[in-house]
């Protein structure tokens, strides 16, 4: 049996790029405090992919330890489109369709969880109660800055190129025969994906 503080090494350690309180949770592991730990999901699909499996497979890691492991669902906010910059927005589900897909994501997070000990929420359970006047009282938490860092980040992703995009200078130029009557005319020019599409939040103000 592991003891204490390899499991605690484990949990901080391994199939981890970056701790960003290290030191706050470590003394909290210490201290052998039980925590509870949340991860949420958006389930605008049927199935969970591969990158859900590391935060997940990391939770089993807090259930070994005697932790509750807690699966947030947003049934609400899978409900709006996706606004990151995509030039084409995540197609809206209704809150039955949402609860439909948790239901195969919780079936599928069963290979790494013990779902008998987890806890599930919705966030529709206090978001769907809002009222605009209570929106916008949330709102007035925040500064303008804040909100345009949020934008900022948010125009990074979207027009960041991609490692495996080709340059303009990787490419070969292409040399057009000139006995050819098509060699005339230049070559067409490939189109980028959408994914690359600069975000409209990156543009300059004009005057």
């Amino acid at each position: 049996m592991k003891d204490t503080k390899e499991i605690i090494s484990n949990i901080l350690d391994k199939g981890v790029a970056d701790v960003i309180v290290r030191k706050e949770l470590e003394e909290k592991l210490k201290s052998g405090k039980k925590l509870r730990i949340k991860l949420g999901i958006d389930p605008t699909g049927a199935d969970l992919h591969l990158g859900h499996m590391v935060p997940l497979r990391k939770m089993r890691q807090f259930q070994d330890a005697g932790h509750t492991a807690v699966l947030l669902f947003g049934n609400f906010t899978g409900q709006i489109g996706d606004p990151s910059g995509k030039a084409e927005a995540r197609p809206l589900k209704t809150q039955i369709e949402l609860e439909e897909n948790a239901k195969h994501y919780l079936q599928q997070a069963s290979k790494v969880l013990d779902t008998e000990k987890i806890e599930v929420v919705w966030n529709a359970d206090w978001l769907g109660k809002l009222t605009f006047s209570d929106v916008t009282r949330l709102a007035s938490v925040f500064t303008v800055q804040q909100m345009m860092e949020s934008l900022c980040t948010l125009s990074c992703r979207a027009t960041t190129p991609s490692p495996f995009r080709p340059t303009s200078s990787s490419a070969e130029p292409t040399k057009p025969s000139t006995s050819s009557p098509a060699a005339k005319s230049s070559a067409p020019t490939a189109k980028l994906p959408n994914a690359f599409s600069p975000s409209p939040f990156s543009k300059e103000p004009t005057a």
